[in-house]
């Protein structure tokens, strides 16, 4: 039986360490602005355009690529966010034969349909997937515009955070959890600038027709980048709030592992988000869970059979 049990403990490890090397992937094509340079900020109706540099591409060096914005519709069945989102600002370009592309994409002169999106490269040379994810972009849109008051955002000062609708709802919820709705974990809303105060707070932060939170900071009051602490076991998400006075600010949600206070899995049957919807917001320890049931369950079995 101590065989059995060793065999399983060894078993779980190495399944747990090929499942960190695949999420660790997945992460990176998701969101390869997270590990590199800070997020692009695009004012919609700027005339200043989104400037894109990048080295290191070696496998498309001389080849021509197309660059473009993309901003993913919401979830739904049968929808691929990312390659059936429309191309916006799409240009043609070489990278050089050191793998290098620089060039300028127009900013959407009205709000896109997401506060999230990316620069993403395309071409024959990129066969990983239809696209190369290039920057994680957010969306800034003037307070006090007609383009803020279509989105239900009514605040004309101050700085104002967005968590949209579809990030709300990834929320971790277990099944024996009595609060159901995943609002009701981000309220309160914090925000915790690089000092370690909290600057702001919103007890029940505002929901826009469209779902999505609304968060808005007092001018100057906590600086230009802060944490984000949601709910009433204060879990701190990953993602920085970008803070920019008369402007709403789209934020995206990544959660901490569990280990360091993050939320807690969601067990089967709770309304989880599907599997595409997890591994964006890092939820891979469910997976990891799975592996120890089916794992410790076997052994049992194995050792029933052998004292019969």
């Amino acid at each position: 039986m101590a065989r059995l049990i060793l065999g399983g403990s060894m078993l779980i490890t190495a399944v747990l360490a090929s499942l960190g090397v695949a999420i660790m992937r997945v992460n990176a094509h998701q969101g390869p602005g997270d590990a590199g340079p800070p997020d692009i900020i695009t004012v919609i109706g700027s005339v200043e355009p989104v400037l894109v540099s990048q080295t290191h591409l070696t496998t498309c060096a001389s080849s021509e690529v197309t660059v473009s914005l993309i901003f993913p519709g919401p979830p739904r069945a049968g929808y691929n966010r990312i390659d059936e989102a429309p191309r916006l600002s799409a240009r043609t370009v070489r990278v050089d034969a050191e793998g290098a592309v620089a060039t300028s994409l127009d900013v959407p002169a009205e709000y896109p349909g997401a506060w999230l999106g990316y620069v993403a490269m395309e071409g024959a040379c990129v066969t990983a997937a239809r696209q190369q994810l290039l920057a994680s972009v957010r969306v800034a849109v003037p307070l006090g515009t007609q383009a803020a008051r279509d989105l239900g955002i009514d605040a004309e000062v101050g700085s104002v955070v967005v968590i949209p609708a579809e990030a709300v709802a990834t929320y971790p919820i277990m099944v024996d959890d009595p609060e159901k709705g995943p609002y009701k974990h981000f309220a309160p809303v914090r925000l915790v600038d690089a000092a370690g105060n909290v600057c702001a707070e919103a007890r029940d932060p505002s929901v826009d027709a469209a779902g999505d939170i609304v968060v808005v900071v007092p001018d100057g009051a906590c600086g230009e980048v802060a944490s984000l602490v949601v709910g009433p076991r204060s879990v701190t998400l990953v993602d920085k709030a970008i803070l920019r006075a008369g402007y709403a600010v789209g934020m995206p949600i990544t959660w901490p592992p569990p280990s360091s206070g993050g939320p807690l899995p969601p067990a089967v049957g709770s309304g989880a988000p599907t599997a595409a919807d997890r591994a964006e917001s890092g939820d891979w320890w469910i997976a990891a869970a799975f592996v120890v049931a089916v794992v410790v369950g076997t052994a049992a079995l194995a050792d029933a059979r052998w004292r019969h």
